[in-house]
């Protein structure tokens, strides 16, 4: 794609690209059915990452639970209570 854009600019010190030289670079998508497959993959990876958000904030809610009594366990080892 590199080579294809600067090839479509002029030569000079300063490479230019308008309109017509745009137009004449292809573009190379993949196949419908492949797109499909990489939306699935990546959807699929999105709901990973969502469950993994999911237990994170549980887990966080259950320390700040915890916290206070971790605070108290350790003044009571520390003689302060």
């Amino acid at each position: 794609m590199k080579d294809d854009l600067r090839s479509a600019a002029p030569v000079g010190n300063l490479p230019i690209l308008n309109q017509a030289a745009l137009g004449k670079i292809e573009i190379r998508y993949p196949s419908l059915p492949e797109q499909r497959r990489i939306v699935a993959y990546l959807d699929s990876v999105q709901a990973k990452a969502d469950a993994i958000r999911a237990a994170q904030a549980a887990t966080q809610k259950e320390l700040d639970a915890l916290m206070p009594s971790a605070r108290s366990v350790a003044k009571a080892f520390a003689g302060e209570l």
